[in-house]
């Protein structure tokens, strides 16, 4: 009976970290900023902060973003930007860490802020919820 309980309470503080962590992103996404020149039409924003000397970001993010773009032509507007070259786009965007992705509506919204490697589908649902459709390669504006 014990360890019932002392595995129900443990599996209570895991619930409550997940809990605080998902409320901290939250909060992230909606604390941001999106300054005018992100705002650039009726299409949602995936932004990329990487750097030269990083990795995973050469190796690994690059890639899935490069067969992101091939894929979603132009109903999805692209920006990449070296954090270490564009520190107060870094700052403003609150980038911890390299590689780092944000999705943000058409209307400003930043709808996900992604640390680390982030898969093809992944970005693709958070921009499909950027949108609002299931499908995001449904006729967009070009």
């Amino acid at each position: 009976m014990e360890r019932l309980v002392i595995l129900f309470i443990a599996l209570a503080g895991l619930a409550a970290l997940w809990l605080a962590w998902h409320g901290a992103k939250l909060w992230l996404c909606r604390s941001i900023r999106v300054d005018r020149e992100t705002l650039y039409d009726d299409r949602p924003t995936l932004l990329y902060f990487h750097s030269d000397d990083c990795a995973p970001c050469r190796l690994q993010q690059s890639p899935i973003l490069a067969s992101l773009r091939q894929a979603l032509g132009d109903c999805v507007r692209f920006q990449d930007y070296d954090a270490l070259a564009h520190p107060d786009l870094a700052r403003r965007y609150r980038v911890l860490t390299v590689p780092t992705t944000l999705v943000i509506a058409p209307g400003g919204e930043v709808v996900a802020v992604n640390y680390g490697v982030t898969q093809a589908d992944k970005l693709e649902r958070q921009l499909e919820e950027a949108v609002g459709r299931e499908n995001l390669r449904a006729p967009c504006l070009t």
